[in-house]
């Protein structure tokens, strides 16, 4: 899973919206986008090209938007099997930053100026990943991380919540 988590953070999504509501009828409710300035542009002139995650009393809906199409997933609560929820930081930025801090010791230059954009870059790219597994081993998720121009900023303890949503569902729906 750790493979899966680190493969999912370099791709990961940003976040538009993130809502938990505990009364339902849905539960979760998360939409994010391609990362990066042009598909912030294309959201503007209503070229949408999101992903959502939704979660209801008795199925997970996902949908997964691009320019060339939309492909739209149901999977029922009862055949999930494995949840998952997890982040991941860029690590190499860390050590880059300790570099330029070391580098700019004797110069005190543009080297940490590098160090202290590679540290606030670090920060801001935790990657968050919401997954679900159903019986039949088909996987559906998000791989998420905070939005800087749409100000949605989640931490791992409601991504952890989210997951408890699910599976407090997941039992309720087996006993059904």
């Amino acid at each position: 899973m750790h493979g899966l988590a680190m493969t999912l953070g370099q791709r990961a999504l940003v976040l538009k919206e993130f809502k938990i509501n505990y009364d339902g009828p849905e539960f979760i409710h998360i939409v994010a986008r391609k990362s990066g300035l042009i598909s912030f542009f294309l959201t503007l002139l209503g070229i949408d090209a999101t992903t959502s995650f939704r979660v209801f009393a008795d199925r997970i809906e996902v949908s997964e938007g691009s320019l060339s199409g939309q492909i739209n997933t149901t999977m029922p609560l009862r055949s999930i099997s494995i949840t998952t929820c997890g982040y991941t930081k860029p690590i190499a930025l860390i050590v880059l930053g300790i570099i330029f801090v070391l580098a700019a010791i004797p110069t005190f230059g543009i080297t940490l100026i590098l160090a202290i954009i590679c540290f606030i870059y670090y920060f801001l790219n935790k990657s968050l990943l919401i997954s679900v597994v159903s019986n039949s081993s088909w996987p559906a998720g998000l791989c998420f991380k905070r939005s800087v121009i749409e100000g949605v900023k989640v931490e791992y303890e409601q991504a952890q919540e989210v997951i408890r949503i699910i599976n407090e569902l997941t039992m309720s729906q087996a006993s059904k």
